[in-house]
């Protein structure tokens, strides 16, 4: 039962390419300024949102609201309880892309680097953070995490409360899924998975980001392409009502939300969770990020 949605929401969209060369049949979703185009199914089109190779991040704004957070069918969602989310908070509406990755300064770790609108794949969760602070020290902004080291050999420490952070951060889980399942649908905008989603049963690779359509809210791709990495220490939902949850910082493992091009769909759903460590390296994991208002 996916619950009551309750939030007011300003999409703002607006963010380029790379040549992915395949071909084959076709599938409907949305071009760079909304209107609808034709893809090729089994392969990424040429080009993704403009702008999307570079910075600014543009972002659009969630406001706080509450919901019902989980999946009672599901053993890793469950119990489904009410969440609410005392803040505002910008998202980024494409996941972080190569191109937006190497403008900061870090070597691109990506599988396949030729595509500066893909998501940024293989990056650690501390990877992840490091570039959130990095973002945040660019634009003047406290940072949120405690980072030392580089590349891969990065750890970052997250911060008691990620809600009070000034800076850039990933999404808490329950941020991701408010922000995710606003339009009370199966998959991040659609119940359809081909209209929103790149999963394994589409295409085989990360394609451009804002390729397919978007939410209701203007945000891309929170439902397949690359998984994504979450804030929050891994950990069982609670039975009872939470405000502003942040999981266990000392879990051992990672969220991770909304499914892959090497997932099925069923990985993609709003309420899907999976996890990982910190320090692992995976093909086809990025992440996106927020800011609290």
């Amino acid at each position: 039962m996916r619950g009551t949605w309750r939030a007011a929401v300003i999409g703002m969209v607006g963010l380029a390419g790379c040549d992915d060369g395949k071909d084959s049949g076709l599938d409907s979703g949305s071009s760079g300024d909304g209107t609808p185009r034709s893809i090729d199914l089994g392969a990424c089109p040429e080009s993704g949102l403009a702008g999307a190779d570079g910075l600014p991040l543009v972002v659009a704004t969630v406001s706080a609201g509450s919901f019902l957070m989980g999946d009672d069918t599901d053993v890793d969602a469950s119990p489904s309880h009410d969440v609410t989310l005392g803040r505002s908070f910008e998202m980024t509406v494409t996941e972080v892309t190569q191109g937006q990755w190497m403008a900061v300064g870090f070597p691109n770790p990506s599988q396949n680097a030729d595509c500066a609108d893909c998501p940024v794949d293989q990056v650690t969760w501390h990877e992840a953070a490091a570039f959130a602070d990095a973002l945040s020290e660019s634009d003047g902004a406290a940072t949120c995490y405690a980072c030392t080291g580089s590349g891969a050999d990065t750890e970052c420490t997250p911060p008691s409360d990620p809600y009070a952070c000034e800076g850039w951060r990933l999404p808490t889980e329950a941020e991701w899924e408010y922000a995710a399942g606003l339009d009370a649908t199966t998959f991040a905008g659609s119940d359809d998975f081909a209209e929103v989603a790149w999963t394994a049963e589409a295409v085989g690779r990360p394609c451009p980001v804002g390729t397919l359509a978007a939410t209701s809210a203007g945000i891309y791709d929170l439902s397949g392409n690359v998984s994504e990495w979450v804030h929050d220490g891994y950990a069982a939902y609670p039975a009872d009502a939470v405000t502003d949850p942040s999981g266990d910082d000392a879990a051992a493992r990672r969220g991770v939300r909304g499914g892959s091009v090497f997932e099925v769909s069923d990985r993609a759903t709003v309420t899907a969770r999976g996890s990982g460590v910190a320090s692992e390296v995976v093909p086809w994991r990025g992440f996106r990020l927020v800011r609290s208002q």
